[in-house]
């Protein structure tokens, strides 16, 4: 019975000092509040958004040039697509297609996406890197 009561002695101990220090805890939550605004406020915005496109290879009746031959359990028929596939990823991320987002990408409203000067770069390979580390590419199966 003597372990209990110190227990309960000892929370209201805990909770006289809280009552006590209202002010000074208050006063460290809002600080630490407000320094977090400012620190939110003053952080360049940015923003992250992902895209699943679709990416189909025109079927044609006649292959004149056929890729033959097998890797692994691959048969010849899943050659060609995984070629196609990889080229037009090397595509997506080449320096060309990059660097005309760069000068003439627009948003899905219609509107210039400026990126160099949203991003505060003077040039076009300043902006070309940071997008280059923005765009991530992955083939996702069944789509």
């Amino acid at each position: 019975m003597a372990k209990q009561s110190e227990t309960k002695l000892h929370a209201l101990d805990y909770w006289q000092v809280a009552r006590n220090r209202y002010s000074v805890i208050l006063l460290t939550f809002a600080l630490v509040f407000m320094t977090a605004l400012v620190i939110a406020y003053l952080r360049p915005s940015e923003y992250l958004g992902r895209v699943q496109i679709q990416v189909q290879r025109v079927a044609r009746d006649i292959e004149v040039f056929r890729e033959t031959g097998s890797v692994g359990n691959l048969g010849s028929e899943q050659l060609p697509y995984m070629t196609f596939m990889q080229t037009q990823f090397e595509i997506i991320q080449s320096r060309e297609t990059l660097k005309q987002v760069i000068t003439k990408g627009k948003d899905s409203a219609g509107n210039p996406l400026n990126l160099k000067k949203a991003w505060g770069y003077n040039s076009d390979e300043d902006a070309y890197r940071k997008l280059k580390k923005k765009v991530e590419t992955q083939d996702v199966r069944g789509t």
